[in-house]
């Protein structure tokens, strides 16, 4: 596990810090001479105010033009100084390919041209000396962020971000509403987690793995939306990428999904008769989900802005399909297998309807989870800015629904009462001889036999 974790680290490490509404140009790689590169979209959202108000605000921040440590063939100083070939420039998808034109790309003056101007190009010169600027965007719709060398020169990098802002903040407006999900989602499972707590502490000492694992699954349910929340929020404020707060986040769905597998598939035993574990094989199968599901969450992060191709998507998400895909048939096939041994025992009936609902629930939950992932990998919000305001509830609500709904179920059914747990707490009877002061039981009578000694009865004289 600290290997995997390390493993995970390390993974989150390497995520490009430019995730969010402010490209970090440091961690790229320049264009060779008279070539441009693609680099990221912005999903611009809004509609201009009657006084000519702007949807966004681009803002090229503190960008400057060095020398790269690294590169074999470094320029001369002066050239550097003179240099006013490289271009980073912001244009809106739909006119980027009529806006370059071939016949006279790096024609103007060294520089890159763009046919016709369309007002929805905007464009800074990097140089050796540190500069910004801000251009208003005016319309919206999906923005594709290019840089351009237009010179000669190699060996060249280049600091400073580009950023867009909207009037709520950083986000993209592909993930505006999914802040405001997250804190619904904190209510609600901060709310379930406080009443199951109460019901759990009654019977604590009685309760089945199931029943404590579903409180386990609702601390990361809780956890997770915290985490979620808090990404959103910092993007929204700086326009970073928080990877460790990512990495908790994804985590800690991740691990709710987990937990709630080894809940249902714990034996209905209590105690010492319970089972120690699942074998090597059922942890192994675990881990590779868990694995393979954490480089899913990745994906969906960088997908829309560094636009990863469907087959991409597609590749990554099938790992995750088949290994869930056999989890669920291993616990439909230990929990018929419980139902079974149930069957045979006595005075058991609650049991019985418990393990049999969960199977109910476990074929419910593995056909709507399968529909929400094809959804998910074949998101068609993005396409359309249309439909951008649905990509929270195609990413996040329906997963985290369905999800709700299955723990609510669970909840539900696995509800602590004395039918169910099977016995209640007698008092030891004394039998035999005693060593030492034998165990009393008190009740009302012999309190009121203590206070009133007298009571009821006949005082007689003693001579």
């Amino acid at each position: 596990m600290r290997g995997l974790g390390l493993l995970l680290l390390v993974s989150v490490a390497r995520l490009p810090q430019s995730v969010g509404q402010a490209f970090d140009l440091s961690e790229v790689t320049m264009p060779g001479a008279r070539s441009l590169q693609t680099l990221y979209k912005f999903h611009i959202e809004g509609e201009p105010g009657s006084d000519g108000q702007p949807v966004a605000q681009v803002y090229f921040k503190d960008l400057v033009l060095q020398v790269d440590p690294k590169a074999a063939d470094k320029p001369a100083e002066e050239s550097l100084l003179q240099y006013n070939g490289m271009q980073v420039l912001l244009i809106k998808e739909s006119d980027f390919s009529t806006a370059v034109d071939t016949t006279k790309f790096c024609t103007w003056k060294g520089q890159f041209i763009a046919a016709n101007a369309p007002k929805t190009f905007t464009n800074f010169t990097i140089r050796a000396e540190i500069g910004s600027h801000s251009d208003p965007v005016l319309t919206a719709g999906t923005y594709i962020l290019v840089i351009s060398n237009c010179g000669t020169l190699k060996g060249l990098s280049v600091k400073g971000f580009v950023a867009v802002q909207h009037p709520w903040g950083y986000l993209p407006a592909l993930e505006k509403g999914s802040k405001s999900f997250y804190m619904v989602c904190m209510g609600i499972y901060g709310f379930a987690l406080f009443c199951w707590t109460l019901v759990c502490l009654k019977w604590w000492g009685q309760l089945f793995v199931l029943q404590k694992g579903l409180w386990l699954t609702l601390v990361f349910c809780f956890s997770e939306s915290i985490a979620w929340w808090l990404f959103f929020q910092v993007r929204n404020d700086t326009g970073d990428f928080p990877r460790l707060v990512f990495l908790f986040a994804a985590l800690s769905s991740i691990y709710k999904l987990v937990t709630s597998f080894y809940a249902i598939t714990s034996s209905p035993a209590k105690g010492a008769d319970a089972d120690a574990g699942l074998s090597l094989g059922l942890h192994s199968l675990l881990m590779l989900y868990l694995v393979f599901q954490f480089h899913f969450k990745v994906i969906e992060c960088l997908r829309h802005g560094f636009a990863i191709t469907s087959t991409v998507v597609i590749v990554s998400a099938l790992p995750v399909a088949i290994v869930g895909t056999i989890l669920m048939v291993v616990a439909f096939r230990k929990i018929s297998g419980y139902v079974d041994d149930l069957k045979n025992e006595r005075d058991v009936p609650d049991k019985v309807k418990l393990y049999q609902r969960l199977q109910g629930l476990l074929c419910f939950a593995s056909l709507a989870g399968a529909c929400a992932m094809l959804l998910d990998v074949f998101d068609p919000t993005a396409n359309s800015m249309e439909n951008w305001k649905m990509h929270p509830l195609v990413a996040d609500g329906l997963p985290q629904g369905i999800f709700g709904i299955v723990m609510l179920c669970m909840m539900l059914i696995a509800f602590p009462t004395s039918e169910l747990q099977g016995y209640t707490y007698v008092p030891q009877v004394q039998q035999g001889e005693t060593m030492g002061a034998p165990a009393s039981i008190w009740d009302d009578d012999d309190d009121e036999e203590i206070a009133n000694p007298t009571e009821g009865k006949k005082l007689v004289a003693v001579e």
